[in-house]
């Protein structure tokens, strides 16, 4: 019962600090309804429902919103993790004694050097492939496009003959 009567009277506080508040509400609209000359009895029912749609509107588009940056930002700082890892891997490259990465291999451009670079990163992240899986696709390719162009070649050599006996007949029917 005591527990009760507790609950009711923390009850009665909620309702008159609801109402303390309502009073000031109510207060306040009729000042702004007195600086604007709007009368007492005018209602704004169908312009607050609109408000009220309004404003659920736009805090649907915040929620969207906000759902793109936090992806945006979890891309952002996974790239950012990446970048960083990347660049500890090639401090640990270059932990030699020159203090210019470019005089490791002194005969290699800007370029060439990126590319020796990237490659030692993927041979520790085990990603590589070794060079000479490169040569040896690169020259079965060679010996594809070589088997393509003597194909081509005889389909063009079989067709001037064909052409070659067809312009033949169209003589010997003139």
């Amino acid at each position: 019962m005591d527990e009760k009567e507790s609950r009711i009277t923390g009850l009665l506080t909620d309702i008159n600090t609801l109402s303390n508040q309502m009073e000031d509400v109510c207060a306040e609209n009729r000042q702004l309804r007195k600086m604007a000359n709007v009368p007492d009895n005018y209602r704004f029912e169908k312009e607050i429902m609109q408000i009220k749609l309004h404003d659920k509107e736009r805090i649907e588009d915040y929620k969207k919103l906000i759902k793109v940056l936090q992806d945006d930002n979890y891309k952002l700082e996974e790239e950012r993790a990446n970048l960083k890892h990347a660049i500890k891997l090639q401090a640990m490259m270059f932990k030699s004694n020159e203090t210019d990465p470019r005089l490791r291999y002194k005969d290699l451009t800007d370029d060439q050097l990126l590319s020796v670079d990237n490659y030692v990163i993927r041979l520790i992240q085990g990603s590589a492939q070794e060079p000479a899986d490169f040569y040896k696709l690169r020259r079965q390719n060679d010996d594809l496009k070589a088997e393509i162009d003597r194909l081509k070649n005889s389909g063009l050599d079989q067709l001037n003959q064909k052409m070659q006996q067809l312009g033949m007949m169209n003589q010997q029917n003139l």
